[in-house]
């Protein structure tokens, strides 16, 4: 359960906690030791963040749930017309990006070539799709400096060649051998 308390000053000073389920979706937010009701909130498949407004003595106050990547959020607090957290850096995509996405995909563009299995064509494809979201995603994620984010990306392309690429090169070698 991730969150945020902020400490917002009108003729008294009042306490908003934020309590967020990354996992589960649940919200909660609490002013002054009470909880408000959020009201009937569907559960989503995947978790698109939410803004929840109410009111602190009469004026407007909004708590923003922003995602960020994989199981990252940022939490903002409006009150009364003025931010009390700065917003979310630009998410702009690297152009080296493409690189890793290229890396990633190649594999599966050979094992899909070489291949007539749709089953085989399936788990490499989806391989290289589940890495590609990821590869954008950490690339984008304004909150990670440009060397996690070349770690990650890089990590996520190695994986896709060591499940795909090195078995199916080491196993093309064996198949050759056997057949002399």
């Amino acid at each position: 359960m991730a969150g945020k308390v902020w400490t917002v000053q009108f003729e008294r000073t009042h306490v908003v906690e934020l309590a967020h389920g990354t996992k589960s979706g649940s919200r909660s937010v609490i002013v002054d030791g009470v909880a408000l009701d959020l009201g009937d909130e569907k559960k989503q498949f995947i978790d698109r963040g939410s803004v929840h407004r109410f009111q602190v003595e009469g004026r407007p106050v909004e708590v923003h749930i922003e995602p960020v990547g994989f199981g990252r959020w940022h939490y903002r607090l409006s009150a009364d017309g003025e931010w009390l957290d700065p917003p979310l850096p630009a998410r702009k995509l690297p152009i080296w990006s493409f690189a890793f996405v290229a890396l990633a995909c190649l594999p599966a563009i050979q094992i899909i070539r070489a291949n007539d299995s749709p089953l085989a064509m399936l788990l490499c494809g989806s391989l290289a799709i589940g890495a590609t979201f990821g590869i954008i995603a950490n690339a984008r994620d304004p909150l990670l400096s440009v060397e996690r984010k070349l770690v990650k990306c890089g990590f996520l392309a190695a994986l896709v060649w060591g499940v795909i690429a090195i078995p199916s090169i080491l196993m093309l070698g064996a198949v050759r051998l056997l057949n002399g």
